[in-house]
């Protein structure tokens, strides 16, 4: 059965914003994405479709000042297996098997990556596992060039409602006689209402801290705030998006590093266009921009 929270339904006119447990790296989602989508100077466009059998596929392409890149994913369903192929610009192929509630009774998935190249053959192996379990989420992923090599772990408890707290350790080189293991650590609080939450994240090993909250203040407007302190140096950033209509929403942010990103989304028929730009507030910086281009069958 799942917890208490996901089975809480939020009031009318709020999302819910963090449907719990999840795996440790979800658990900040909605305010990440609220910092990370539709801004940025690059150019891309994404058309995706689905054919009446169930195959779905979607291509993708980017430009940025690092160049070129591109991207055909195609995607089924077939004997209880999903598969998914990934055919990049750069030459590799990247083919995925994944397999949902493969512990029986219980929300979980497991997925088996194989990238390819042309030249070079079999480049990299990675596999990965999440189970659910009541009020509590792990998983793990390896991953390496031949045998996997490097391994991260998450485990995620959700309680009293509102609570959950989080631990992920990850190594690059697990086989290693004395493998180096990062370690960090998290918290989340989350509003009866839903309409508020707070983040805390702690790098045991990095002395990385962050902390991070989600506000969503009416039906229209959600807002993020941000605070990391690394090494003694202490960014602060703030984030905000407003419905205009049905149709339209702008959004901007701010840091303290003076870097100024304005963005707006606009839905038209089957497309969702993002025009968006960055103003580094500095003598003779200059400004960049950005266009993105979605469409959906």
């Amino acid at each position: 059965s799942r917890s208490r929270l996901s089975r809480h339904k939020p009031p009318f006119g709020h999302k819910q914003l963090f449907n719990m447990p999840k795996k440790f790296g979800d658990l900040a989602k909605p305010v990440n994405d609220l910092f990370n989508d539709d801004f940025g100077t690059d150019s891309s466009v994404k058309v995706t479709t689905k054919s009446a059998n169930g195959i779905s596929l979607e291509c993708k392409g980017v430009s940025s000042s690092k160049g070129t890149k591109g991207e055909l994913v195609t995607s089924l369903k077939w004997a209880g297996l999903d598969f998914k192929e990934t055919w990049k610009t750069d030459g590799t192929v990247t083919s995925e098997v994944a397999k949902s509630g493969f512990v029986e009774a219980k929300a979980s998935k497991a997925v088996t990556e194989l990238v390819l190249s042309p030249t070079d053959g079999l480049k990299q192996v990675t596999i990965k596992a999440n189970v659910e379990t009541g009020d509590i989420h792990a998983d793990v992923k390896t991953s390496g060039p031949d045998l996997p090599k490097s391994l991260d772990v998450g485990l995620v408890y959700s309680f009293l409602g509102n609570w959950t707290v989080g631990f992920k350790a990850s190594s690059k080189d697990i086989l290693s006689s004395n493998p180096s293991i990062n370690k960090t650590v998290a918290g989340l609080y989350e509003s009866d209402a839903k309409d508020l939450s707070v983040y805390t994240e702690v790098g045991l090993d990095s002395q990385v801290m962050t902390g991070k909250v989600y506000h969503t203040a009416t039906a229209k407007s959600k807002f993020g705030a941000s605070i990391v302190n690394k090494g003694g140096n202490t960014t602060l950033a703030a984030v905000g998006s407003y419905t205009l209509d049905e149709l339209t929403t702008v959004k901007a942010s701010l840091d303290s590093d003076k870097t100024f990103n304005f963005a707006s989304v606009h839905k038209v028929g089957a497309a969702t266009i993002s025009p968006s730009a960055v103003f580094k507030c500095e003598a003779n910086a200059q400004p960049g921009f950005g266009l993105s281009i979605k469409m959906a069958n």
